[in-house]
């Protein structure tokens, strides 16, 4: 029974004893009513003590970065240092106790003890865990309780799940510099041949064309393509309605897997990668490569939560400042019916634009039981592919996901994989 429970019920069965004796005129129940009543303010005097009581202890991981799926194992440990406690009950946060694969799911030091020790090994999944177990301290009457948390020695990140994929495609109007795996329509050191040109006296380290030279008399020099990075920016959705109206709110962990997958395919090949969080308000962290920037990027997805705001409930609002002329831009959403419109523009402003869809029909067909329900999924089905038209007649490339089929998958179906 919860102390504030226990305390209600004893209340009641001294009001009941009193009250009874009175009605029946007898003397033993007023005397057994009022030896409760006399019991009870005993014990909250002593449970008055309780507030000065303090706990110290702390909660660690093994292991501070982990990826989603592996197994990692904590550990608790605490001591009581001041005041008089009847039972301590300590409980974790509620996404690692319905994942423990070893241990007990919370732990109770029973009176007398000075301390305890609680470990456990859980499957976590994606987040940023910060705060530490919830301390229930009780009075030894069991009456009143107080809470606390202890600190946590480190966070522990449990990073998306990354699936390896081929090269991306990409057709973006604008390159860096760098070299990369981007055909950038100029003429240089590559292996893709883009036409011939007349030899300068004095020139070396040219590839001459023996068969033209052999054919007219003229030395001909072949020009190959130079194939370059780009700069891509990667649009997660987290605006929370998107999947509300859509019915599969788990298609948000859909999204945040499959811009993991792409960001680290990209960055793998040498673009450029930046990162949008598009939910509560925009969260921007700009283009970058390397290892560090890689691990930026996974820490930004696996706190990344769906949000709510009036100001960016639209993808209208998405501040285009971010993504230089001509780039690549891929948005990952399982997409709404007036995103049609921004994604248009954006293809018509000259960007390129990828767009990677968890289908959300394919999920939704699994919770469909009822005729109406597959009727009006029959419907949807029927609106989302005229939308998938328009968007690909305005030069948007679509990629259409099952999520129940690996992502490398779809993307070398919809967008061809170099």
């Amino acid at each position: 029974m919860e102390p504030r429970g226990k305390l209600r019920f004893e209340i009641w069965i001294a009001v009941g004893a009193v009250f009874a004796g009175l009605l029946l005129a007898s003397a033993p129940l007023i005397l057994f009513g009022a030896f409760l009543f006399t019991r009870l303010l005993l014990g909250l005097m002593e449970a008055a003590r309780l507030q000065d009581a303090y706990v110290e202890g702390q909660a660690s991981f093994e292991r501070h970065i982990v990826e989603e799926g592996d197994t990692v194992r904590g550990r608790v440990e605490i001591r009581l240092r001041k005041g008089r406690y009847g039972v301590v009950f300590l409980s974790e946060d509620e996404r690692i106790r319905q994942n423990m694969v070893d241990g007990e799911p919370g732990l109770c030091v029973a009176p007398g003890k000075e301390g305890a020790s609680w470990e456990y090994a859980v499957i976590p999944p994606r987040g940023v865990y910060q705060e530490g177990p919830v301390v229930e301290l009780c009075d030894p009457g069991l009456y009143i309780s107080r809470w606390m948390k202890l600190p946590r020695v480190a966070e522990l990140w449990v990073l998306p799940r990354v699936e390896r994929l081929g090269r991306v495609r990409l057709s973006p109007r604008r390159t860096l510099v760098t070299p990369g795996l981007i055909p950038s329509r100029r003429g240089g050191t590559g292996i893709l041949f883009l036409g011939t040109r007349p030899h300068f006296p004095g020139e070396g380290g040219v590839k001459l064309n023996w068969r033209a030279l052999a054919r007219y008399g003229v030395p001909v020099v072949n020009v190959y393509e130079e194939e370059r990075a780009t700069e891509v920016a990667l649009v997660v959705d987290c605006r929370a309605r998107v999947y509300r109206e859509l019915g599969c709110p788990e298609a948000f962990d859909h999204v945040i897997r499959a811009t993991t997958s792409l960001a680290i395919s990209l960055l793998a090949v040498g673009h450029r990668v930046g990162l949008l969080l598009y939910g509560k308000w925009p969260r921007w962290l700009p283009p970058g490569s390397g290892r560090v920037h890689r691990y930026r990027i996974l820490c930004s997805l696996a706190g990344a939560e769906p949000g709510e705001s009036f100001a960016f409930a639209e993808l209208r609002a998405l501040p285009l400042r971010f993504f230089p002329g001509g780039s690549s831009v891929i948005v990952v959403s399982p997409l709404a019916a007036d995103d049609e419109g921004y994604l248009r523009l954006l293809a018509l402003k000259g960007y390129d634009v990828g767009l990677v869809i968890p289908d959300p029909l394919s999920l939704l067909r699994e919770k469909a039981r009822r005729r109406p329900e597959r009727l009006a999924l029959e419907v949807m089905s029927l609106e989302r592919e005229l939308m998938y038209a328009r968007l690909a007649a305005a030069g948007v490339r679509l990629a259409i996901w099952d999520p129940k089929v690996p992502l490398a998958a779809a993307l070398e179906v919809h967008w061809g994989q170099g």
